[in-house]
């Protein structure tokens, strides 16, 4: 198993303090979105705001050199600042929203052990994998591309989308939850393969 591959079921484990998800009870979703660019940022907001969904806004660096003056609005309106891949600058984000900053997602190409013991020495805990559906308590990572599909297709099944710092009873990962996750692996893997499903490689919430 090559360390790409590890790095990911390890943060389903628990490892780096990595995080769950919420209340499986609860139809709340947290959800995710990157931003690398001002234009991301402005067309993720416009989006959001006009759903009327607060979010948790997964900023780049880059982003955050571009959209320096509009994070602290972001934040006013009730959004979340996270991060998203490196380099791994919490201080910065933080100045600039005025919000701690309390997770980190990182693209799987950017998990490596270097990455994620520096997130642990700041306290901050990283974003496992997103769920590949929605489910009660599931984080969820958007993409700009798929999140005007999205926002109205999770109220219709009657989530409510909310920043992850906002799920209710979000917890830290244990190791049973990389065992959940593989059992339910294998069965919907043997599932779709007994009813000739075709997984598409690019699902809207993945």
């Amino acid at each position: 198993m090559s360390r790409r591959t590890l790095w990911p079921l390890l943060l389903r484990a628990g490892a780096f303090g990595s995080l769950h998800g919420g209340h499986p009870g609860d139809p709340a979703v947290g959800l995710t979105v990157p931003i690398e660019s001002a234009a991301d940022f402005a067309a993720t907001l416009e989006m959001l705001n006009a759903q009327g969904v607060k979010a948790t806004l997964l900023v780049s660096l880059t982003a955050s050199h571009e959209c320096a003056d509009d994070l602290w609005r972001a934040v006013q309106a009730g959004h979340e600042v996270a991060g998203w891949n490196g380099p791994i600058q919490p201080t910065r984000l933080e100045a600039l929203s005025g919000q701690p900053v309390r997770y980190w997602a990182l693209a799987a190409s950017s998990q490596t052990g270097g990455a994620l013991r520096k997130l642990r020495q700041a306290g901050i805990a990283p974003l496992p994998a997103p769920a590949r559906e929605a489910a009660p308590g599931a984080l969820l990572r958007v993409p700009l591309a798929d999140l005007r599909a999205v926002l109205p297709d999770l109220k219709a099944r009657g989530y409510r989308a909310v920043p992850a710092g906002e799920l209710r009873d979000l917890r830290p990962a244990e190791p049973r939850d990389l065992l959940h996750h593989l059992y339910q692996r294998v069965v919907e893997d043997r599932y779709a393969q007994r009813e000739g499903i075709i997984d598409l490689p690019a699902g809207s919430t993945r």
